[in-house]
């Protein structure tokens, strides 16, 4: 996680969540629990949507993390495990491996059941009079360790809670901003899956 420099009225954020084809979403930011319109009038961040559940109060969606990674210094890792836990059908939220809280089963329709489909990556979002900011560390990921922005360690969980690598062949990517923001090749090392991504916008 890198520290990034943006103006007002824009975003640039990771993101990881799980998504049904219904259109429920739960994720690390945002829940959506009602049917899909492109988050247009459904769907919030953190704990702007009500239901989660926290374990621990000075520590829900939303709270501060730091520190931050530095381009070509000190780096920084944010463990993050979001899975349905088979007892009780709750989504549960883990933050470097400690429990926050949960999303109730009952929030949810088709994800109640489970996720077809887990998302991994990044997002910016700006107005139309301004330029892109920048994702990630600011850098490509051609740059690679310690300079761009990765997710790794990236891994499925079972019914049980119990992770187990991915299948590469079904993993698809997809960038709209190509010219300013870059997504490296998934690929695996000692750590499991992982990729680099970012770049300094200015679109």
């Amino acid at each position: 996680m890198f520290e990034g420099k943006i103006a007002n009225l824009m975003i640039s954020e990771n993101e990881a969540f799980l998504k049904k084809d219904s259109g429920e979403e739960v994720g690390v930011q945002e829940v959506n629990p009602n049917e899909a319109d492109g988050n247009m009038t459904t769907g919030c961040f953190n704990l702007l949507c009500k239901g989660f559940v926290p374990s621990n109060t000075s520590e829900v969606p939303g709270f501060k993390i730091w520190p931050l990674s530095v381009y070509n210094g000190t780096q920084y890792v944010i463990r993050v495990k979001l899975h349905k836990d088979e007892t009780s059908g709750n989504w549960l939220l883990h933050v470097q491996d400690k429990l926050l809280g949960y999303w109730p089963k009952t929030l949810f329709k088709s994800l109640s059941v489970g996720a077809q489909e887990i998302n991994w990556g990044g997002n910016v979002n700006f107005e139309n009079s301004q330029r892109s900011p920048p994702l990630g560390s600011g850098h490509f990921p051609e740059e690679g360790g310690g300079k761009a922005a990765a997710i790794q360690e990236i891994q499925f969980v079972n019914q049980h809670g119990e992770p187990y690598d991915l299948n590469p062949d079904l993993v698809s990517s997809y960038v709209d901003n190509i010219p300013c923001i870059k997504l490296g090749e998934l690929f695996h090392t000692n750590i499991g899956f992982m990729f680099y991504f970012g770049g300094p916008g200015g679109c």
